[in-house]
């Protein structure tokens, strides 16, 4: 007959660890966000982003200030601001996860950029064009008075010779 063994010791599986101050803080930066609490998500986001420190917060909270910052109609729109972010989230992180996502977003901030300069630039020529045929037809009034004055100059003259 075999010996009967016993069983090995069950392994006990440690709870995760509760969220640090700065998860905490980063999660509810999001929710705000996410609730369009937009002012409220800035004020959090801009204390993380500014962490002497690199973390995976101040990544996240940069990545996330700089999307709030991107989006056109928000009331704190500052592209510079988030162009700068998501330059550092590149410089500081390489590889990151976020890397492709901060690549994209700038090349459509510079697409962006680019279509609203091509916009500024036909509105000046509409302008332009706009005055230029201003002058056009002021220059074709003043013609057609003269030569009414010169019809009437002939007119008289056939009249009374």
């Amino acid at each position: 007959a075999e010996p009967v063994t016993a069983p090995p010791p069950r392994q006990e599986i440690p709870p995760p660890a509760a969220p640090g101050p700065l998860e905490t803080e980063l999660a509810g930066a999001l929710a705000d966000m996410d609730a369009g609490r937009l002012d409220e998500a800035k004020t959090r986001l801009e204390k993380l982003a500014a962490l002497p420190s690199p973390s995976e917060e101040r990544e996240s909270a940069r990545y996330s200030l700089a999307i709030l910052l991107a989006r056109p109609g928000s009331p704190g729109r500052d592209v510079s601001r988030a162009r700068d972010l998501l330059e550092e989230v590149l410089a500081d992180y390489p590889g990151a996860p976020r890397e492709m996502g901060a690549r994209l977003i700038l090349s459509l901030l510079d697409a962006e950029e680019s279509f609203r300069r091509q916009i500024d630039e036909l509105r000046a020529q509409v302008a332009a064009s706009g005055s230029e045929s201003d002058d056009l037809k002021a220059a074709l009034a003043q013609r057609e008075a003269e030569l009414r004055r010169i019809k009437e100059i002939l007119l008289g003259r056939a009249g009374g010779s």
